[in-house]
């Protein structure tokens, strides 16, 4: 869950960059380069190998979303409220996934109690660790 918000944020700064230019090629390069001499081919292989990239880590946040999609309301609202998934002002001050479990379960928006806590979030990630199981065998 860390990667997955490491790697949202990382698509939200580069999404606009990455995009840009994707209708440069390697028309107009004349001759046989030895080992991509020119600006515009390194230009192109840089941008073609950090648009893969973009499309790994895209491909990473759709797998996850899908994930969380399939976890009942509570136990989204801790795996959200434990990475800080919606970027809570007041869960800024922790870093991803170490916000501490009381402030989940002290919340207002959380409405089970610390002990039943605890069993949610457990079987929370048993659940998502058996999503991911079943997604690594196909």
């Amino acid at each position: 869950m860390q990667k997955y918000k490491l790697y949202s944020d990382w698509i939200e700064i580069y999404n606009d960059q990455l995009t840009s230019g994707m209708g440069m090629s390697y028309e107009g390069v004349g001759g046989k380069s030895e080992g991509f001499n020119s600006d515009v081919e390194n230009k192109v292989i840089k941008r073609d190998e950090k648009y893969q990239e973009y499309k790994d880590k895209k491909q990473y946040i759709e797998l996850i979303d899908k994930i969380l999609n399939k976890l009942d309301d509570y136990e989204r609202k801790i795996i959200e409220m434990k990475f800080n998934l919606e970027d809570r002002d007041r869960l800024k001050q922790y870093r991803v996934g170490e916000v501490p479990d009381y402030e989940i379960y002290n919340s207002s928006e959380f409405y089970y109690q610390r002990a039943e806590y605890y069993n949610i979030k457990k079987s929370t990630f048993k659940k998502i660790d058996e999503f991911l199981g079943i997604i690594k065998e196909e």
